[in-house]
């Protein structure tokens, strides 16, 4: 019995000499298997007659059973393989993201925006091929330069907001390009502007010549009132129909960049008629060769047929006695040479040198760029607001005679100005003695 006692005692030791390791190598989760060990420990206990070698033996099936939760803490290390799995699909589905992602915005669709934006320009002109062949200037920067193409888009904004402001001048675009003259030339009348000589070395198919002196009085004292204007309307609609002209086709004139603006002149005396087709060259001639227009010098003959105005339009022209009792009414922009308005020379001999008081020079080719392509609008506004010229009273232009002149009226009434012709000009203005002059 005593040594029976000395082994349950020798085991209590041992246990509770064990029971520190234990507790240092276990987790607060392992020290549930604790239970256990005291089972195991009191397995022996039943044999209170054995050895004490069989007492011995059994502290080893105790060693073992401590070990039992390392096996767990193997088990524990191996869990780690079911996260390992899933980081594999946490990277893969990663993987495509990117892929997909790259795939979807390909550049394709903004390669295919540009090609519709380039293809409404070509129909514009399209547009402007029937009767109402004013929306045409609208295209006039039709040609290939970024210029020209912000030049059309501020012409069509600008024409719109003339038109509503002031209703008395519904036609107020008068330019078209060489590529619609191209398109469109077999349904139109042509008109060259320039001297015969010039016309007869070379011109644009079909056209037929007539210079502005067609349409003008030159049989009257050179200074007097009455010379280089218009002729009268019975006059004026035979010498129009004998060009073919009756107002049921369009009619393109031109003239060179060298010259007067002398298809200004035209198109500013056809319109008073009432014609409405009326259009200019943008840039002439020279503007056509350039472009790869086709040249002939074979004679074109019109085939008159009949025409008859009885009136002009208002508001196109003024003359000199109401130019001088109503002067302070009304801008005025002399379009010769500074040379001329200065009173330095007398090209053409009027009777005094210098310039209508109160006038501002605006040379004529100040109007158009290099090319003779009329200058966009918001250049010809900050053009005039430098010269202190506004919107809230008309403007008289004027040259020597007329010509040159009335091409700038065109161009500002083409950009919704109140523009007039005084189509006399300074060689009768100068001619009159009773009338000031500066110089």
């Amino acid at each position: 019995m005593k040594q029976t006692t000395k082994i349950i005692a020798t085991l209590a030791v041992t246990l509770a000499m064990a029971t520190p390791a234990i507790s240092a190598t276990q987790t607060t989760t392992e020290k549930k298997a604790e239970p256990a060990k005291i089972n195991v420990i009191k397995i022996p206990a039943g044999d209170v007659e054995s050895k004490n070698a069989e007492a011995t033996k059994a502290e080893p099936a105790k060693t073992n059973t401590i070990k039992i939760p390392v096996a767990d803490a193997e088990q524990k290390k191996s869990e780690p393989t079911p996260a390992k799995k899933e980081v594999k699909p946490a990277v893969q589905p990663a993987k495509p993201t990117p892929a997909k992602t790259e795939a979807k915005p390909v550049a394709q669709p903004a390669k295919t925006a540009p090609a519709k934006t380039e293809t409404k320009p070509v129909a514009e002109p399209a547009k402007a091929a029937p009767a109402k062949a004013e929306q045409t200037t609208q295209n006039k920067p039709t040609q290939t330069t970024k210029k020209e193409e912000t030049k059309a888009k501020t012409n069509a904004k600008e024409t719109k907001e003339a038109k509503s402001a002031d209703t008395s001048m519904a036609n107020r675009e008068f330019f078209v390009t060489v590529e619609w003259l191209k398109k469109n030339i077999k349904s139109c009348i042509v008109i060259d502007c320039r001297p015969n000589s010039l016309y007869k070395s070379g011109h644009i198919p079909g056209a037929i010549n007539a210079e502005w002196t067609y349409f003008a009085k030159i049989n009257v004292p050179n200074g007097t009132e009455k010379w280089g204007t218009m002729l009268p309307p019975e006059t004026l609609s035979k010498r129009i129909g004998a060009l073919g002209i009756n107002g049921t086709k369009p009619v393109v004139v031109y003239c060179d960049d060298k010259g007067w603006g002398q298809s200004g002149w035209a198109l500013w005396v056809l319109r008073q008629t009432g014609l409405k087709k009326i259009y200019e060259l943008d840039g002439g001639y020279t503007e056509w060769k350039q472009h790869g227009g086709v040249v002939s010098k074979q004679e074109t003959k019109a085939k008159p047929v009949s025409f008859k105005a009885t009136k002009y339009l208002p508001g196109y022209t003024i003359d000199t006695a109401t130019l001088k009792d109503k002067l302070q009414d009304y801008y005025i922009i002399d379009v010769r040479t500074k040379a001329e308005y200065d009173g330095k020379i007398r090209p053409f001999q009027e009777k005094r040198a210098g310039h209508i008081p109160g006038s501002v020079n605006i040379e004529k080719d100040e109007t158009v760029d290099i090319e003779n392509i009329v200058q966009p609008k918001e250049f010809i506004d900050k053009l005039l607001l430098e010269h202190g010229i506004g919107k809230d009273k008309p403007i008289v232009v004027y040259d020597t005679a007329g010509v040159r002149s009335a091409f700038v009226t065109m161009v500002l009434r083409h950009f919704g100005y109140n523009a007039i012709n005084y189509d006399a000009g300074f060689q009768a203005w100068a001619g009159n003695a009773n009338l000031p002059v500066e110089k």
